[in-house]
């Protein structure tokens, strides 16, 4: 088919469909210009025998023409199914139009709670845990959720320590 055929076909099938069929198309195939959300780094910022405390970059974009208010993040720790941890942070900041922002969220884990609640897990073992996101904006048409992600990481949990001398 020629160029000019797949040309005509396209503006044959805008106009019979309609402006909102070919928004859902390109919102389907990726084209969309709604604002996203990324979990960029997952990293371990300070660790003892009994806690660490692990770094999540969230990386924020506004696609849209004006500015973005963001006004909250909810963050869930998820392994084996279970809930690890689970907070709301508000933020009270806006995203300038077609703009990026990076916002790092330190979260401190319990090895005792968490190897409590993963009854398979001790000392040695390591956790496969996913990060959860959803990000409360007020768009142009209002409030909106920005979908959650998941990112994947791996986190060691500390051993026993040093064998008692007897």
């Amino acid at each position: 088919m020629s160029h000019a055929r797949i040309a005509l076909f396209g503006l044959a099938f805008t106009a019979l469909v309609g402006c909102s069929a070919v928004e859902q198309m390109n919102h389907m195939f990726g084209n969309t210009n709604q604002p996203t959300v990324a979990i960029k780094d997952t990293t371990v910022v300070s660790m003892t025998d009994e806690f660490v405390t692990v770094r999540f970059d969230i990386e924020l974009s506004n696609n849209f023409d004006s500015a973005l208010p963001v006004w909250g993040i909810k963050y869930t720790l998820m392994s084996e199914g279970q809930q690890l941890i689970t907070g709301d942070l508000e933020v009270e900041t806006a995203l300038l139009p077609r703009s990026k922002r990076l916002i790092p969220i330190n979260v401190e884990l319990s090895f005792a709670e968490l190897c409590a609640m993963l009854t398979d897990k001790g000392p040695g073992s390591i956790i496969s845990y996913a990060t959860i996101v959803d990000v409360a904006v007020d768009g142009p048409t209002g409030a909106m959720s920005l979908p959650s992600l998941k990112f994947v990481s791996k986190l060691a949990v500390p051993g026993m320590g040093p064998v008692p001398q007897s």
